[in-house]
């Protein structure tokens, strides 16, 4: 089949913003060419790729995130990126058998119907704003086949029974967990409020221990307030690609998970899983 995978519009691909998102589209098109299928991303403009993935870019503005816990809805901005990629899609779905969008966002779930049966959905979160989530269980209800969900968690949260479940794996680390007696404590995500760093920082504070954190900063006057209390305490190291996450994940002593929300799938469980 010839497949087209529509990556994530909040930011470029690989980037902090689009991490999660980007390393799920990475491992869809590895596992779909595996099984013989062509598969090509399309990604905004100016996005890194690793060497063997084929993508064409696309050129406009960023959409903002639907990953925040206020549940308000995100207008589409001028000169939408994401509307660019449903135009260029739309345009080539006589070429393709199957368009995969990973955009979990009001406009491609409302353009089902115009992509003929082709245009399918994997939402990532548990909810965002109140009209996504209700458009989303309408669309599921016409068009049941072409839904699914990263997890039962999520499909059961956001609506979506029945529809099937493609889970997110990667490979274990080969050589496994090796902290030192003093290892430090890991965190990783994004650094945004409803993600909770302040608590993983507090625990590693009260234990005597080094809080390492990898993660693109999203919002960065939530970031220096946690620095005001946790400076000391917190070593950042930025937004990291997946070998170098799971070397510093396996040279801790324990990995955290603090957000304030319900995740979709719990990326970073799976990433401490793999390092051991």
């Amino acid at each position: 089949m010839r497949i087209l995978i529509l990556a994530s519009a909040v930011g470029r691909f690989g980037d902090g913003a689009t991490g999660g998102v980007s390393r799920y589209a990475q491992a869809m098109v590895e596992a779909l060419s595996r099984a013989g299928h062509t598969c090509q991303l399309l990604v905004p403009e100016g996005s890194a790729l690793p060497s063997g993935l084929e993508a064409h870019q696309v050129s406009g503005t960023f959409q903002a995130s639907a990953a925040i816990e206020e549940r308000k809805i995100h207008p589409v901005p001028s000169n939408s990126v994401l509307s660019a990629m449903l135009d260029w899609a739309h345009a080539e779905r006589g070429n393709l058998d199957r368009i995969i969008n990973l955009n979990h966002d009001y406009l491609p779930v409302f353009a089902t119907g115009l992509f003929e049966g082709k245009l399918w959905h994997i939402p990532n979160l548990t909810s965002s704003d109140i009209a996504t989530d209700e458009l989303i269980v309408q669309r599921f209800a016409e068009y049941p086949d072409l839904f699914a969900a990263i997890s039962n968690f999520q499909a059961a949260r956001l609506g979506l029974a029945g529809a099937p479940v493609l889970w997110f794996g990667m490979a274990a680390q080969p050589a496994g967990p090796s902290p030192s007696d003093d290892a430090p404590i890991f965190w990783s995500g994004r650094i945004t409020p409803e993600k909770g760093l302040e608590a993983a920082a507090a625990v590693a504070s009260k234990a005597g221990r080094k809080l390492v954190v990898a993660g693109h900063v999203e919002n960065q006057d939530y970031y220096s307030e946690v620095l005001k209390g946790y400076g000391d305490t917190i070593d950042h190291r930025g937004f990291l690609n997946i070998s170098e996450l799971l070397k510093l994940c396996s040279e801790a002593c324990a990995t955290l998970q603090t957000q304030s929300w319900e995740e979709a799938l719990g990326l970073t469980t799976i990433e401490a899983l793999a390092a051991g």
